[in-house]
């Protein structure tokens, strides 16, 4: 089911167990949607929402020096964003902790 579908405002969208997102582009319905999980994701349960704001920009830009410049902080506090990522996904690099946070495992 695609949030998107009812013409709602919904930030998150729940996708179906590997269902992929492209680009930011919701495969149900084509909308562009902030971000995918999944409602028995433990590691998305345990982000703050700047740190799950951080890692979308970071997809979305492709840079922590990007990323620091969008959200107007420090390249350093973004480092430090997703130092907390990775600690609470366990994981030693961030590539790893965002397939985590989508995939829940």
């Amino acid at each position: 089911m695609c949030a998107l579908d009812s013409g709602s405002d919904a930030d998150l969208v729940p996708m179906e167990a590997g269902v992929r997102l492209s680009n930011g582009i919701c495969p149900t319905c084509g909308g562009r949607v902030r971000t995918v999980y999944r409602a028995d994701n433990k590691y998305w349960d345990a982000m703050t929402e700047r740190e799950l704001e951080v890692v979308e920009m970071l997809i979305d830009v492709g840079t922590g020096k990007k990323v620091a410049k969008r959200l107007g902080i420090t390249e350093q506090t973004v480092k430090n964003h997703l130092m907390s990522v990775r600690e609470k996904t366990e994981t030693d690099t961030t590539v790893q902790a965002i397939y985590k946070l989508i995939t829940g495992g």
